[in-house]
């Protein structure tokens, strides 16, 4: 494994205080809050006067700039001491918060999931401990139009849980319409969107979220054990929005429909820009294409993935991991034990990657192997790692190069037919090692370790250097193919730093 000069990375100890103060401040600024409102009561039904702050009721002072109950400094009908653009923090400590007022299909506040008309900022006290749950009456929450040039919609340190949605409708924790928004370190779990029915020919899509409109940053978070029936997007739907995911896991979402194929079991793009960093992608399942991540047949839509791990997904089509039809960009992705055709009925393949129609995909940097297309003998198309045409921009691995077009073994670095020598996976969010002989390790030299990208990616650039790998650890002066650089996080050893990498990972890609 390569050497690391901390100097040449911008983590030489002179430098970095003043720096990491700067972003410290800068970033606390931005979420600094004019106005905290309190809630002190995790239930949804209250009465008038009772001297307690709910959390439909802090959200509801906050829609209108008027106090309800005791959610604020005044009396209720009090308006609330705020101007212009003035930041809301609503406060929401440990506790299980059950929205109990059955009532769906209102965008007021009044029953069922909650209703943001404004943008606040929503504080927990941390995933598991704040705990918001829809009780299967409704989604948990839903946002609208919040747009500003210069703020956003943040929810942090809490957890999303239960929600469903009536047939039809798009997201089952959260549906985030037209607006700009931070999700960090929440968890987004539980949730559905049901089955339409008899004679339903689909239902809502988005089994944890559904981000139509807008820009969303993902970050720090956990998608996990959301199920879309009839639809696309077990864990994320995309629609005409940016999205930026980081640090993040995506993990055993479903999406599901009888004797029929929908798309995208861990996030379904159909018309947006996806960029995906330092995040995990594992054990989604989808009836249809694109068990991990799915970029759809029409409409714009691109694809960026880097320092990330696509494991264990499973399609009963086409794509396994990954399946696109527009543009997708791979740097430094590991691609391993992810199924097509899981079914065994020959109506998929591509384990790892599928690629068709449109698309235009470049890879860098990228491991591709031991993943596996279960379609039955005699079929002519076992394609168990990438099936489609690419455009190398070297120094990839691919076990097996079946149905692979545009990597050639000895060329740009490239190596085909080769074992990459994956260690057990571990960590969160989790990453595979490498073993000691490993030919990832030590092949890329340091100038030409650099992202490659499409379209408008808000994370990194074309030509961008790759600093980090998935963990937040340095790439060396050599660096290792794959989302995992073999090497200690030499940046902590003296004990000075605190050693939470999340913090580090988000400095740079």
């Amino acid at each position: 494994m390569g050497t690391v000069d901390r100097r040449a990375l911008g983590f030489d100890r002179r430098g970095l205080l003043p720096w990491l103060v700067a972003g410290l401040l800068a970033a606390g600024a931005a979420d600094a809050a004019d106005l905290t409102i309190a809630v002190t009561w995790t239930g949804d039904v209250g009465m008038f006067g009772d001297g307690l702050c709910s959390l439909r009721e802090a959200i509801e002072s906050a829609n209108d700039l008027v106090q309800e109950d005791s959610c604020g400094p005044g009396e209720h009908g009090d308006p609330l001491p705020v101007v212009g653009d003035d930041r809301i923090t609503i406060d929401v400590p440990a506790g299980i918060y059950e929205l109990e007022l059955a009532g769906a299909d209102e965008d007021l506040n009044v029953t069922g999931d909650l209703d943001l008309h404004r943008i606040v900022t929503l504080q927990g006290a941390g995933l598991g401990v704040t705990v918001i749950d829809g009780m299967q009456l409704d989604r948990v929450l839903e946002l609208h139009g919040l747009f500003s040039f210069s703020d956003r919609a943040v929810i942090r340190d809490l957890s999303l849980r239960g929600g469903r949605p009536p047939a039809e409708q798009d997201g089952g924790c959260l549906r985030s319409l037209n607006s700009q928004l931070l999700l960090d370190r929440v968890e987004v779990a539980e949730c559905e969107t049901p089955d339409p029915g008899v004679g339903g020919l689909f239902g809502g899509s988005g089994g944890g979220l559904a981000i139509e409109g807008g820009a969303v940053e993902i970050r720090r978070s956990e998608i996990v054990d959301n199920t879309t029936f009839k639809a696309s997007g077990g864990g994320i739907w995309v629609v005409d929005a940016t999205v930026d995911v980081v640090r993040t896991t995506i993990a055993r979402n479903l999406a599901t429909i009888p004797n029929g194929t929908v798309s995208g079991g861990g996030l379904a793009n159909l018309s947006g820009t996806v960029n995906v960093h330092a995040s995990a992608v594992l054990d989604n399942e989808v009836t249809g294409q694109g068990g991990g991540l799915f970029n759809f047949t029409f409409g714009e839509k691109t694809l960026n993935v880097m320092n990330t791990t696509v494991a264990r997904n499973r399609a009963t089509g086409s794509g396994g991991g990954i399946r696109s039809y527009g543009d997708l960009s791979l740097t430094h992705v590991t691609i391993t034990e992810n199924v097509a055709d899981s079914d065994g009925e020959g109506n998929g393949q591509g384990g790892g990657v599928r690629l068709g129609g449109q698309s235009n995909t470049v890879i860098k940097g990228s491991i591709v192997a031991w993943n596996e297309d279960h379609s039955p003998p005699p079929s002519t198309t076992i394609f168990p790692d990438i099936s489609g045409t690419v455009t190398s921009a070297g120094f990839n691995i691919v076990l097996d190069g079946a149905g692979l077009v545009g990597i050639v073994d000895g060329v740009l670095g490239d190596s085909v037919g080769v074992d990459p020598l994956l260690d057990l996976p571990t960590g969160t969010p989790e990453y595979f090692p490498l073993l000691p002989a490993s030919t990832a390790i030590d092949q890329i030299p340091r100038l030409a370790c650099v992202a490659v990208s499409y379209g408008a990616n808000t994370l990194w650039s074309a030509g961008t250097g790759v600093q980090l790998d998935q963990r937040g650890v340095g790439r060396g002066t050599l660096c290792e193919i794959g989302a995992f650089e073999d090497r200690t996080p030499e940046i902590f050893e003296d004990d000075w730093e605190a050693g939470d990498l999340s913090a580090w990972s988000l400095a740079v890609p």
